[in-house]
């Protein structure tokens, strides 16, 4: 049976993301996700579907760049609410487990920070359902965090530790899984997707965004921020953790991986 996210999507309603951290509105990000989605070399007018929107920013920057017929899909009605008629009126308000596509309709598919939010069990199924509703030679753009070597473990329990925080409840809607970029690369092959790393990104976080956002509370964060503090040196080696006078901070890294639907 699929779970509804009911508590978490309670609590995304409510987010912020104009306050939410840099990368939400990191030109050089979008550049990258732009190229790799190939809309600069069209000349076409291609159906794309901003996959888990929100309120469409990525949407946004991207018709600036290229026209096109941009879908946003997401399970948040209000976030969907946002996004304005010169953006898209083109919204879909469904869970990404139950896509209501029809198959071989979309000629791109662009994703940001979303996937790694589904449990392990469920991103296989999601990923099988984008295949399905990409045309022959389309094309799905996953722009995500990563788990480098021997750091899963404490990422995933440091970002579900937010999410729990920020109203999803782990017992009836799971943890999220956050791949390695080799892990990321076998679930999209499996799907049937000829895959390549098309570009790399570090997202430079100061953790008092997540309150900015209404992410979570100053209690809660406080709480967050404790589970930074406490992690071991290699784990604070490789993200960067560190505390200046401006609050407490963590790089994670990002990929975007360019994944074609072969005919």
């Amino acid at each position: 049976m699929r779970k509804e996210n009911f508590n978490l999507k309670e609590a995304y309603n409510k987010r912020t993301f104009d306050a939410a951290p840099t990368i939400y509105r990191d030109k050089s990000f979008v550049e990258i996700i732009y190229l790799a989605t190939g809309l600069n070399e069209t000349s076409e007018d291609p159906k794309v579907l901003d996959l888990m929107s929100g309120p469409g920013k990525l949407t946004g920057e991207l018709v600036n760049k290229s026209p096109a017929n941009y879908y946003c899909l997401d399970f948040a009605g209000s976030q969907l609410s946002k996004i304005s008629p010169e953006v898209s009126n083109l919204r879909i308000l469904a869970e990404v487990q139950s896509l209501p596509i029809v198959y071989e309709s979309f000629d791109v598919v662009v994703v940001r920070f979303g996937i790694k939010d589904l449990t392990a069990d469920v991103q296989p199924e999601v990923i099988e359902g984008l295949f399905r509703i990409l045309k022959p030679n389309g094309c799905l753009i996953v722009a995500d965090m990563i788990s480098p070597e021997g750091t899963g473990e404490w990422l995933n329990a440091q970002h579900a530790l937010k999410q729990e925080l920020s109203g999803r409840n782990p017992q009836t809607e799971g943890k999220c899984n956050i791949p390695s970029e080799s892990e990321w690369i076998e679930l999209l092959e499996k799907a049937g997707f000829k895959t390549e790393v098309f570009g790399r990104s570090v997202s430079y976080v100061n953790t008092s965004a997540w309150k900015k956002s209404k992410q979570v509370t100053e209690e809660q964060l406080g709480k967050l921020n404790q589970k930074i503090v406490d992690a071991p040196d290699h784990i604070k080696e490789v993200f960067n953790i560190r505390q200046d006078s401006d609050g407490l901070k963590i790089d994670y890294p990002l990929v975007v991986l360019k994944a074609i639907k072969l005919s």
